[in-house]
């Protein structure tokens, strides 16, 4: 039905009439509704309300059945967690090759469809709407978060690990040292070319040699090192210098079982597997810390490279060739000691945060640690007397 509502030439325009003809014309477009246009998505007001998006999204006509079920009854999940503040940071954030769904007609309608629970804000594990809406809004500083956005989310759905088999314990009389390293390591420094060949051959091998043990290398892209091979080992090193690894949670699990048995660990440089290479998920840092506390420290995150925040605190000038400077480093992570008996060698300390004291070189008699760019420098020269550490750190000196 269609509405002719104009001013005749030569008729009175008064406002009074221009007023009767615009209200009459509103009048008959509510009682006979759109006409030929096709409605737009509707959502309910305790959607709108909640994590509206700063860029407008052009909405296409959904099928009738999606227009059928966006009742308020029909939205059980309440406030921030709706299926259209998930939607708006999934479409948002994870575009071309990241791509979740194809539109975000679709990404609403599978959100409603999904048997997922409403969870609770924050939620970085459960199969539930929270837990994507978690990630779809961490996509916005990593694309690699987009997989955790999605209905198969890794993250969400915790599908089972395949369990660490027993490890054997370790008698101490082993003369094994199991040197790790992972060849699909992406170094993001110059040193970082020199990590198997330098450091666990030319470097370690020697030393380990002196000590009278025997250095084993193993590449953890094959798979861990079986409990064969673990039984006259009396020692794990590890040298990476990502923090991406192929099983990470697997690998944390693994590590401190072979602490745990006894077996010193000692990491050099990057500690390995902070994030799970498959899907892009970060370990949480209770994993990662079942094995780094039984070496004396704890992980606590708060990453930095503003050399202006960072000042050099403690040092033990007898372990270095070369005292590092934070001016040149520019690399902060926060570990706490956790063990009365681990010796902190250097301390960094954060400036803007409260207690930002980080032990990043520390031997104790279960290992020691030295991080990324404090045992070398950007070259790749070493800034650590290797040999002293590492006879700490095996409890041999």
């Amino acid at each position: 039905m269609f509405i002719y509502c104009r001013y005749l030439p030569g008729r009175q325009d008064t406002t009074s009439l221009r007023a009767q003809c615009i209200f009459s014309c509103l009048l008959t477009v509510v009682a006979v509704g759109c006409g030929h246009k096709r409605a737009e998505v509707k959502f309910s007001a305790e959607e709108l309300a909640s994590e509206r998006p700063t860029r407008e999204f052009k909405r296409v006509a959904p099928p009738n059945e999606l227009l059928l079920r966006t009742s308020k009854s029909s939205l059980p999940i309440p406030e921030e967690r709706t299926c259209t503040a998930y939607c708006a940071h999934v479409m948002r954030h994870c575009t071309g090759r990241n791509t979740v769904y194809a539109s975000e007609v679709d990404c609403i309608s599978a959100c409603r469809d999904a048997d997922w629970s409403a969870g609770q804000t924050g939620d970085a594990s459960n199969d539930s709407l929270a837990c994507r809406l978690t990630w779809a809004k961490a996509s916005a500083q990593s694309f690699s978060r987009c997989v955790d956005a999605g209905p198969l989310s890794p993250a969400c759905l915790q599908r089972p690990r395949t369990p660490v088999a027993s490890v054997p314990p370790y008698d101490g009389s082993g003369l094994c040292v199991m040197g790790l390293y992972d060849s699909s390591d992406q170094p993001s420094w110059s040193a970082g070319a020199h990590c198997r060949d330098v450091i666990l051959t030319s470097r370690l091998a020697p030393i380990i040699a002196d000590m009278g043990f025997i250095m084993r290398l193993h590449d953890v892209t094959k798979g861990l090192p079986s409990p064969q091979m673990m039984v006259h080992c009396r020692a794990i090193v590890t040298s990476f210098y990502d923090g991406a690894m192929a099983g990470a949670e697997q690998y944390a699990e693994w590590l401190g079982m072979h602490a745990k048995a006894g077996r010193r660990v000692v990491i050099l440089n990057n500690y390995g597997a902070y994030q799970e290479s498959k899907t892009g998920a970060w370990v949480s840092h209770d994993v990662i810390n079942s094995a780094l506390r039984i070496i004396g420290v704890k992980y606590d995150g708060q990453w930095t490279d503003n050399d202006r925040l960072l000042k050099v605190g403690r040092t033990s000038p007898h372990m270095f060739r070369t005292i590092p400077k934070v001016k040149t480093a520019k690399h902060y992570f926060r570990f706490r000691r956790t063990r009365t008996d681990a010796a902190v060698h250097l301390e960094v300390v954060r400036t803007d945060i409260n207690d930002g004291s980080s032990a990043v070189v520390v031997t104790s008699p279960s290992g020691g640690m030295a991080l990324t760019r404090y045992y070398e420098d950007e070259s790749g020269h070493e800034l650590l007397d290797l040999a002293r550490f590492i006879r700490l750190s095996l409890s041999v000196e």
